[in-house]
């Protein structure tokens, strides 16, 4: 098979590599489409070593199926999700990336593709809404699962009505978080240029705010009452989001390492990392040891997220597909460094 591969630091070629075997729990996927993250573009500059393969975000049919995967998923079968791909050494690791003809994945952590999403659109079915999962259910603590089972009253009802700052909500991982919290009864506020305004504000945000603002700080607080308790950081601005907090303080979940350390007391930081949801040791962009309840919450995550798609309950990140399948791949990642992603998923259809 054909797959993108680190040539040195920053640079990609594309290489022959076989086609991955599928291990205990996992599925062989025949890659349709794949979606590029911030994570892949710190990979490839700076931590994946020559030869490695690359991506995360994925979109496929089912190929193969180990023999102790739990029935539910058939060959054929269009499902999306996420990997660790570049995190290895050559063309002839375990798993490989998300950018090759064919990849390994979690079969427990796939999600089932409905017929009314393209595979552009679902191509970034991966980190960011995992991640804004992972944000709402295991740092702020909030009933995420509650959602699986809508009919039945939630076991707290207790944070409904509750501000939740989402900075840089147009991101992608913004965006789904969003989506989420609203679901949840959250009052969400959040920040943007003007230009995303009208979209933040269509996926649930309640107040949307220019983050270019020189009085942004006071804004939020004033807003909120100065009782804001949870916030989500998506774009390394730890110490604005930890100034707009009330004046009880409270917990900002963070999607990138802050190593400056809190700037209050009063505020803890948790770190979301996405891959600790494969239930393995995480060795980079930080290294965490392996959390086995994480995997049983990317399980049910997987679930949810399924269900609201299959219902046409959640809107995905607009898809901007760059030519050339897998050869498009290095013109994304300069389209990346360059700055000019906005509030889309950059794309590439194989």
């Amino acid at each position: 098979m054909q797959a993108v591969v680190v040539e040195e630091p920053g640079r990609l070629k594309i290489a022959n590599a076989p086609i991955p075997v599928p291990r205990r729990g996992q599925i062989l996927v025949k890659v349709e489409a794949c979606a590029q993250n911030p994570v892949d573009v710190l990979f490839i500059t700076q931590i994946s070593r020559p030869g490695s393969v690359v991506g995360c975000d994925f979109v496929g049919s089912v190929a193969q199926i180990a023999a102790d995967v739990s029935p539910g998923l058939r060959v054929g079968q269009r499902v999306a999700g996420f990997i660790y791909g570049g995190s290895n050494i050559g063309i002839t690791q375990e798993d490989g990336g998300a950018f090759a003809q064919y990849l390994v994945a979690d079969a427990a952590l796939v999600v089932p593709i409905p017929s009314s999403l393209s595979v552009e659109e679902a191509a970034g079915i991966g980190i960011a809404p995992f991640t804004a999962c992972q944000v709402l259910h295991q740092s702020l603590q909030l009933p995420l699962l509650d959602l699986l089972s809508p009919s039945q009253p939630s076991a707290s009802t207790s944070r409904q009505g509750q501000w939740l700052l989402v900075w840089s909500g147009a991101s992608a991982v913004g965006q789904y978080t969003i989506q989420l919290a609203a679901k949840l009864g959250l009052r969400v506020i959040t920040t943007a240029s003007p230009a995303r305004h009208d979209l933040l504000r269509r996926l649930g945000a309640r107040t949307v705010l220019d983050y270019h603002d020189a009085d942004i700080v006071e804004r939020v607080r004033s807003i909120t009452g100065n009782k804001l308790t949870m916030a989500l950081d998506c774009s390394g601005s730890p110490e604005t989001v930890a100034a707009c907090m009330g004046e009880a303080g409270g917990v900002v979940s963070l999607i990138l390492p802050n190593k400056a350390g809190p700037s209050r007391k009063d505020v803890a930081e948790k770190m979301s990392l996405v891959f600790t949801l494969l239930g393995k040791a995480v060795q980079a962009p930080v290294a965490i040891p392996a959390i086995p309840p994480h995997h049983a919450d990317g399980e049910q995550y997987a679930q949810l997220l399924g269900s609201l798609l299959a219902q046409r309950k959640l809107k995905v990140v607009a898809p901007r597909v760059f030519p050339g399948g897998l050869r498009g791949v290095p013109e994304g990642l300069r389209y990346a460094l360059s700055g000019q992603v906005h509030a889309e998923k950059v794309t590439f259809v194989l």
